[in-house]
């Protein structure tokens, strides 16, 4: 009598069986349950820390500085220059050339100077005289008399009501001999060669006579 046939099982199956129930265990065994944290236990996320309060001494705080009630603001240039050269200067100029009168009259009106101009000798040593002039430009070629005499006469007369107090300034372009140069230098508070000399320079020049 035959035995009934069992069928063999299959080598490579097996082995594929065998090899997975092995991994399996590997996986279940690396899991530790003790490790895996549920929702609930989760520790919830702290909050930051507050940032502590910066204080600012009074030694730190910015000051915003006043400007004090007795403190003047600085005047403007054109109104310090008024103030350095007083509107009640009085200048004459004696010049015969009135181009040059005309350029040294406006230079030192602007700077708030009184000018007055004349042209002739004669007439200019009485207008020096009576004027009461702070300031004389004297020229040296003039009709009638020239600035040499005229400057001898206002400042050497032969009565004491000739002599003038005034600043005389001679302002030539002429050459003169060395002695004759000399002698007009001491006698005038200033000697001037136009041709080398701008109106700014001379306005300059008279502020430091007064």
């Amino acid at each position: 009598m035959n035995e009934p046939h069992t069928p063999t099982p299959d080598l490579e199956s097996v082995a594929h069986e065998d090899g997975q129930e092995k991994s399996n265990a590997q996986v279940s065994q690396s899991v530790n349950p003790a490790s895996v944290q549920s929702p609930s236990t989760v520790a919830p996320e702290q909050p930051a820390a507050p940032m502590p309060a910066v204080t600012t001494t009074a030694a730190e705080a910015p000051t915003t500085s006043t400007p004090s009630e007795n403190v003047q603001p600085a005047a403007p240039l054109e109104q310090q220059a008024a103030q350095t050269t007083s509107g009640d200067v009085r200048v004459l100029i004696i010049e015969d050339e009135r181009f040059i009168s005309d350029l040294y009259t406006r230079a030192l009106k602007k700077e708030g100077y009184i000018v007055e101009s004349e042209n002739d000798g004669m007439i200019a040593l009485e207008r020096a005289r009576s004027g009461n002039y702070d300031i004389i430009l004297l020229d040296i070629m003039l009709p009638s008399m020239n600035g040499i005499d005229l400057l001898n006469a206002l400042k050497r007369g032969d009565t004491p009501g000739d002599t003038i107090t005034s600043k005389i300034v001679i302002t030539t372009n002429m050459d003169q001999p060395d002695d004759v140069k000399k002698r007009v230098e001491s006698i005038a508070d200033g000697y001037l060669i136009k041709a080398e000399i701008t109106p700014k320079e001379l306005v300059n020049f008279i502020k430091q006579l007064l």
